[in-house]
């Protein structure tokens, strides 16, 4: 008699079961497919963070897998990270870990945590899609369109002044322009004359004058 072959797919000595190959492949159902705009007025579908979580608990099982932000960085205009989603095989010892990276906008009426969080759930759903191939069937076509987007032009610096006096003039987060305003003095793109009105026109907003705040 002959001796029946596993289905079990083995990948860097983890095993997935032919059950679990079969989870993976499924389209997303449309149910849980969202839509949003991006960048050119398009549309981009997407699937929000607890779909991936469960989808990850139904195919792996709660205790056996992880996410983790490894790193971060935090700009005035937005919040990246860098994450790893790893799959645990506890009885063999083995696991497969997928990194990638998320980002998230800034906004000043939006607290710092939130924005991390934002963040690092892109970051989760990146590393599911692109790592393990769950929803990739939603985010593949998202690949190949960052492909074939055509680069930005060049700002010139006067352009980047006035967008800056713009940025300025909008901003209402008091922590936020305080950070404008250190880093204008090291910044590369403005003139002596431009740092000093931008300094004073964020002093402006903060009520500060000539070192003082104002009452």
């Amino acid at each position: 008699m002959k001796k029946k072959k596993s289905t079990a797919l083995v990948i860097s000595g983890l095993s997935l079961t032919s059950q679990q190959i079969g989870k993976i492949g499924l389209p997303t159902p449309k149910e849980f497919v969202k839509q949003r705009k991006v960048r050119g007025g398009k549309i981009a579908d997407y699937v929000e963070g607890g779909y991936i979580i469960s989808r990850l608990n139904e195919i792996f099982g709660i205790a056996n897998w992880n996410f983790q932000v490894i790193r971060e960085t935090i700009t005035d205009k937005s919040i990246g990270v860098y994450g790893e989603l790893s799959v645990i095989d506890h009885k063999k010892g083995y696991k497969i870990t997928k990194g990638q990276y998320g980002s998230k906008e800034r906004y000043a009426e939006i607290p710092v945590g939130d924005t991390l969080k934002a963040a690092a759930t892109d970051c989760l759903k990146k590393c599911a899609s692109f790592g393990f191939g769950i929803a990739l069937d939603i985010y593949w076509k998202q690949l190949d369109e960052e492909k074939q987007e055509k680069p930005k032009q060049a700002i010139s610096k006067e352009q980047l002044y006035k967008l800056a006096v713009s940025k300025i003039e909008k901003e209402q987060n008091q922590t936020i322009l305080k950070e404008w305003r250190n880093k204008i003095w090291d910044a590369k793109d403005y003139t002596q004359a431009e740092k000093i009105n931008l300094v004073q026109l964020i002093n402006k907003k903060l009520g500060i004058k000539d070192g003082k705040k104002i009452k």
